[in-house]
């Protein structure tokens, strides 16, 4: 990696702002999402298909409403309101999470609150994405660049988890709650102190009209894609509800085995996070895809048949590498395709993992209250195989005609 890209980097606009924001959501984030379905099961009184109904009616309210406010963000309103708008609604879901364990209360704050918050994300790295273009960074550098930057939301899951546990291990939610809450309220502070107000303008050329999302979507290699991201959600979501509930209840782990779990996967992607964007300048994008979805598949086959604790580190770095990718290349895969919207682009690469995680929490409730924990990893398995079907068929249909193409002229 060539010293001046480095430096191109780092005089970026806001970087500082943006490494702190980044790396404070990837901890706040992960020092709460490993307990999230523990709390609600054994502490609100949740059953797991109820638990799955809440995330799948908040996931619904994200999809809907992280839409409007990518879209406004694109053509009304700055970048920086919103993101300060969805980190205070997060401490207040955190606050009222805190204070109530009544089901519906807890219904209405999920879908409302956090599905606000579902936007503070892709916002923030749509608008990491105006700083990038914005720089002196090279368009095939842009990329790594963003790899780059999402590799602090990792470092963040780095001692995220740990924290959590320690929290929940020796106080209790109530307080992991209320820190995090603080916490959002600090890094919305940092957000309104040092994050330009961006012209929409640097965003949506002032000569091009906005993308119309439902033709753009019924193109048959963007709904390929699509359908892939979502089949990949929805076993992402399945499994990050069933994992810890399956690893304390049915491996007999703790708390702070859970956290070390969720800690190891984020150690091992930090690495691969600049090794995916340096990939992505040599290979082809949809190699780097398909090398993800083949590393998920390969996870949950072990998570099926794993009946030691030792054996799921070791499967952390599977999970690594799909995440490095799925998540990481996945958000400048999207942007690409849609250059001159990025808050869209970001929002679309988001609302798969929306409607993925919608259909996600009811499908694994149903299934592990009837087959049990297990089961959800082997139904996870199949979804990511049914995605790499789809993925690989589809491209390769269109490698097929562009050669057939070429074979004309």
């Amino acid at each position: 990696m060539k010293m001046n890209f480095l430096k191109d980097i780092i005089k970026m606009p806001s970087f500082i702002a943006l490494v702190f924001t980044i790396t404070m959501l990837g901890l706040s984030v992960s020092a709460t999402n490993p307990f999230l379905s523990l709390y609600c099961i054994q502490q609100a009184g949740m059953t797991p298909l109820s638990y799955g109904v809440l995330m799948s009616i908040t996931m619904v309210f994200g999809l809907l409403i992280s839409t409007l406010l990518g879209k406004a963000s694109d053509s009304r309103f700055s970048r920086k309101s919103i993101i300060i708008f969805t980190l205070l609604s997060t401490s207040a879901a955190y606050v009222l999470f805190a204070l109530f364990t009544n089901y519906y209360v807890l219904l209405a704050v999920s879908a409302i609150f956090f599905g606000i918050s579902f936007a503070s994300f892709p916002q923030v790295f749509a608008y990491a994405r105006d700083s990038i273009s914005k720089s002196n960074i090279s368009a095939i550098n842009q990329p790594l660049a963003m790899n780059i930057l999402r590799m602090f939301y990792s470092l963040g899951w780095i001692a995220g988890p740990s924290i959590g546990s320690v929290l929940v291990n020796k106080y209790n939610f109530f307080y992991l709650f209320l820190i995090v809450a603080a916490t959002y309220i600090f890094v919305s502070l940092i957000a309104f102190i040092l994050f330009r107000s961006h012209p929409v303008t640097l965003s949506v050329q002032e000569d091009k009209q906005p993308v119309h999302l439902g033709k753009f979507m019924k193109q048959p290699q963007i709904s390929s894609v699509l359908g892939t991201f979502i089949l990949l959600s929805i076993a992402s979501s399945m499994s990050s509800i069933v994992l810890p509930l399956f690893f304390t209840t049915s491996l007999h782990g703790n708390y702070q085995q859970l956290g070390w779990l969720f800690s190891i996967t984020a150690i091992v992607e930090l690495p691969l996070m600049i090794v995916v964007g340096v990939m992505s300048r040599k290979m082809g994008k949809t190699a780097i895809i398909l090398i993800g979805i083949i590393a998920n598949v390969l996870y949950f086959l072990v998570f099926a048949m794993a009946h030691s604790i030792v054996l799921l580190y070791f499967a952390q770095v599977l999970s690594a590498i799909s995440v490095s990718i799925i998540m990481g290349y996945g958000i400048s895969y999207f942007q690409e395709l849609l250059p001159e919207e990025p808050g869209t682009a970001t929002t679309l690469y988001s609302n798969t993992s929306r409607i993925g995680s919608s259909l996600g929490g009811v499908v694994s409730g149903t299934v592990s209250g009837l087959f049990g924990y297990r089961s959800v990893f082997v139904a996870c398995m199949t979804l990511s195989l049914a995605a790499l079907s789809i993925f690989g068929l589809v491209n390769a249909v269109n490698r097929s005609t562009i050669h057939k193409e070429a074979g004309k002229i």
